[in-house]
């Protein structure tokens, strides 16, 4: 196959991808300032979804930490022959 023949190939399977994608955001007799503005709500959604998620992994990563942290504290206390109680958990990380 030749460039043009890839071309034309990946036109007639994109457009009905982009078609849909077009759809969804144009309305019958839409301005385009309505447009515009339905496309900017969408992405301020996206932006507070993604600021949501980012916050959920930064929480979840010190999480992770505390607990590598308390598992080395409590298999160091197994190692030194210590028996019960074990190490008091972290603040935060109670069950």
């Amino acid at each position: 196959m030749n460039d043009q023949t890839l071309a034309v190939l990946a036109l007639f399977v994109a457009s009905p991808v982009l078609g849909v994608i077009v759809a969804k955001f144009l309305r019958p007799n839409a301005t385009p300032l309505e447009v515009l503005e339905q496309v900017q709500e969408e992405r301020d959604r996206d932006r507070e979804r993604i600021n949501s998620l980012e916050e959920g992994q930064r929480t979840l990563t010190v999480d992770v930490r505390n607990l590598a942290d308390y598992t080395h504290v409590l298999r160091q206390h197994i190692a030194d022959g210590k028996g019960p109680p074990p190490p008091v958990w972290p603040e935060g990380l109670k069950p």
